[in-house]
């Protein structure tokens, strides 16, 4: 029992680690001017927390990465799906 409570947790702190990479990662990109959106507005701080989550009712955001004609990356946005 003790050895699936520890692998439990150790996939709960690698999972929670990951979520806060990746939310470093955004923040990044907004600090050299990528615009982020979420659900159509730019996000607050709390916003951006919810992109991480799946919800109960199954809705998980999906990114859309948006480049310009030469490639560079402008604009990354975040709606809501729903996995049915």
């Amino acid at each position: 029992m003790k050895d699936r409570c520890e692998k439990a947790e150790e996939k709960r702190k690698r999972e929670a680690e990951e979520k806060r990479r990746y939310l470093e990662g955004i923040k990044r990109f907004q600090k050299v001017g990528v615009t982020v959106l979420v659900d159509g507005k730019e996000p607050g701080p709390r916003d951006l927390e919810k992109i991480v989550e799946i919800r109960e009712d199954g809705a998980f955001y999906m990114g859309d990465y948006i480049a310009d004609e030469s490639g560079k990356l402008v604009e990354i946005r975040f709606d809501k799906v729903y996995h049915r």
